[in-house]
Parts: C-alpha cells; sequence; structure tokens
C-alpha cells in the first residue's frame, strides 16, 4: 500500500465516520497506519505525537515494534486480496 493509499483509508475513515473526530483520534490512526508501513516513520511520528520525553519511552516503542508479529512478504494476504475481488 503506498502512503497516497493510506491518506486516502485514513480520510475515507474520517469522512464516513459521521461526527466531529478530535485530533488525537487522527493521529493515532496515522499512527497505526504508519506502523503497518514504515516502522522508522512510525517511531518519528509516535515520538512527537505521544510526546516522548526521554529515551527510555524511544526505546520502550522499538522493543514493542520488535515483539508483534510481521507479516511474511512471501506469503498472500488472503483477506485483503479477497475483499479487493468483491468476495468478502
Amino acid at each position: 500500500m503506498t502512503l497516497e493509499q493510506t491518506v486516502d483509508d485514513i480520510v475515507h475513515e474520517l469522512e464516513t465516520s459521521g461526527h466531529e473526530i478530535s485530533s488525537a483520534v487522527i493521529g493515532d490512526k496515522v499512527l497505526e497506519k504508519l506502523r503497518q508501513i514504515d516502522e522508522i516513520a512510525y517511531l518519528r511520528y509516535a515520538s512527537v505525537h505521544r510526546r516522548f520525553e526521554d529515551v527510555e519511552r524511544f526505546i520502550d516503542e522499538i522493543h514493542a515494534l520488535g515483539r508483534r508479529i510481521k507479516p511474511d512478504a512471501l506469503q498472500p494476504e488472503l483477506f485483503n486480496e479477497a475483499a479487493d475481488h468483491g468476495r468478502l
């Protein structure tokens, strides 16, 4: 997924929510998407959005990224593929 597609997804989700969205919620959605596509960009954004005030918070976030299960690039994402073809 490209960065442009990610932005479009976030904007669509926010526009279809039907109510006013706080900047904190928008920031959380950006973090969620960044985590999936670029861990370095995620860390940079998280350090500002979550107001990291010391190195320990930054290191904790790096460790949390290391513990999460990453999708295997060689394994197709069946649910996304099915949704793209209207089967879900």
